[in-house]
């Protein structure tokens, strides 16, 4: 097995003349320009595996760029990314969709993610859920990680902060169907459209559901699980169905 980067297999420091240390700092290099911070400890063989993973991505974002008509910042996009509306969708620097994701992006803001976001496989972001009715959007900021299947309706408009967190299998939606009338079917009753807004630096866990028209403040963590349904105050530590404050960070 490799050793650390610039180590041998044995783990002894190797020269800068030797190929193996060249090859870890190379890698090295191109993973602190790309994504703004380094690899750490990371075996030579495992990272080096990792940048070259990335490469069909990187064609993938260039094919998209061209069918677009118009030149952007780079992209990473995984296998099956479906992105329906596509000049509805903007995009700093270094965007990393995962494979089998699904953007609907037709709406009145689109769909608007900032520099090194990171959306991980299997998730589906919709700035319009009923195209008939179009959609306010979403916008996501800089240096934000979503998770695996992750689902964000944005009808009634969902914005999320610069270096947020948000876990596997978390779902955001802005919209809540009416139904006080019991003459008329739920469904033809009509929608009510109330903002989402996850504040920077929040840490969503796993599996946590945020209602329409809430707001969790900066700084908050929800635990996995827990069902958001009234707005938190900033740093908040919340857990639960329906979520409660049980403290503050720090």
């Amino acid at each position: 097995m490799g050793g650390r980067r610039g180590e041998g297999p044995t783990g002894a420091r190797e020269s800068e003349g030797n190929p193996h240390f060249m090859i870890g700092r190379l890698v090295g290099k191109i993973y602190q320009r790309v994504r703004g911070h380094d690899l750490g400890d990371l075996p030579t063989s495992v990272a080096l595996h990792m940048v070259l993973t990335r490469i069909p991505s990187v064609a993938r974002g260039v094919v998209f760029d061209a069918k677009s008509l118009r030149a952007t910042h780079r992209k990473f996009l995984g296998r099956n990314v479906t992105i329906h509306n596509r000049r509805s969708l903007s995009a700093g620097p270094d965007l990393v969709i995962g494979e089998h994701s699904f953007f609907q992006c037709y709406g009145g803001d689109g769909i608007r993610i900032g520099d090194r976001v990171t959306i991980g496989a299997f998730s589906i972001l919709m700035a319009s859920v009923v195209l008939r009715e179009p959609g306010v959007g979403i916008s996501i900021g800089n240096q934000t990680s979503i998770g695996v299947r992750a689902t964000i309706w944005g009808q009634g408009g969902v914005s999320i902060g610069d270096n947020c967190l948000l876990g596997p299998d978390v779902f955001i939606v802005s919209e809540n169907h009416i139904y006080e009338r019991r003459d008329v079917p739920i469904a033809q009753q009509g929608g009510k459209r109330l903002a989402v807004v996850v504040g920077n630096d929040c840490w969503l866990g796993a599996g946590v559901k945020v209602m329409p028209g809430v707001t969790i403040g900066s700084g908050s963590v929800v635990g996995a699980g827990s069902v958001v349904t009234r707005s938190l105050p900033e740093f908040s530590v919340a857990v639960g169905s329906p979520a409660k404050v049980i403290g503050l960070r720090g």
